[in-house]
């Protein structure tokens, strides 16, 4: 049924574009259940956190967390992509981290550069949370380039024995082998690499992919194959 999760959502929020089941963000001990809604506030994006309830519940299902932006915030197409990460030494709460993309995300500099925000899950203890508090965050590199379209993590690709979050760029303008073209590009982000700081988070200095031939927004969507080190 259309009613199970509602948040009085208006028209054209695109809610449910991207979901993912969390072990347990707010801290109950139950899975807890994350949707996206890039097209919220005239494409600025939210995202809605689902509290796991057991067995019985009553409906519709109102979100436990809402993740927006502020209202002064451009279009940002937050919610766009989804995934999360095992707890990181920037905080002590033990929960996961929660990792958005908003891929329509531009600075003074870049135009739809793109983001991904990481979110404490220990930061989600109200009803409300702008996304733009949260610690850490990736930004494209440069104008176009749509960082956070696409999120993926659970599997190491890099060889090292952690888990590695992937990040697709489906706009990336390549430096081969069409150096104008748009030819996209995915990246391996290994999350250990972030410290207190976070200023180890900068997205070009991780394990890249670019697409073959201009005009293929290669990393518009993805998968690992378990075991194999092999991104579909």
């Amino acid at each position: 049924s259309s009613d199970v999760c509602s948040s009085d959502l208006a028209a054209n929020t695109a809610f449910g574009m991207a979901m993912v089941v969390v072990p347990d963000i707010t801290g109950d001990g139950k899975s807890d259940l994350v949707v996206g809604a890039p097209g919220t506030s005239s494409n600025k994006g939210a995202v809605y956190v689902y509290a796991g309830t057991g067995v019985s519940v009553a409906l519709p299902l109102l979100p436990t967390v809402s993740i927006s932006v502020d209202a002064t915030a451009s279009a940002m197409a937050l919610g766009v992509s989804l995934a999360y990460i095992p707890d990181l030494t920037i905080d002590t709460d033990t929960l996961p981290e929660l990792l958005v993309g908003a891929p329509a995300t531009s600075t003074t500099a870049q135009t739809n550069a793109g983001a991904v925000y990481l979110l404490n899950s220990g930061d989600l203890t109200s009803s409300t949370y702008s996304v733009l508090n949260s610690d850490c965050s990736l930004a494209g590199e440069t104008g176009h380039t749509a960082l956070g379209a696409t999120l993926f993590s659970r599997e190491d690709v890099t060889g090292d024995s952690v888990k590695d979050v992937i990040i697709g760029a489906p706009g990336t303008v390549g430096p081969t082998p069409s150096p104008s073209s748009i030819i996209g590009a995915v990246y391996a982000w290994d999350h250990t690499d972030i410290d207190d700081s976070c200023s180890a988070v900068e997205v070009g200095s991780y394990a890249t992919l670019y697409g073959g031939t201009g005009g293929t927004n290669f990393g518009w969507s993805f998968g690992v194959e378990s075991g194999a080190d092999k991104f579909m």
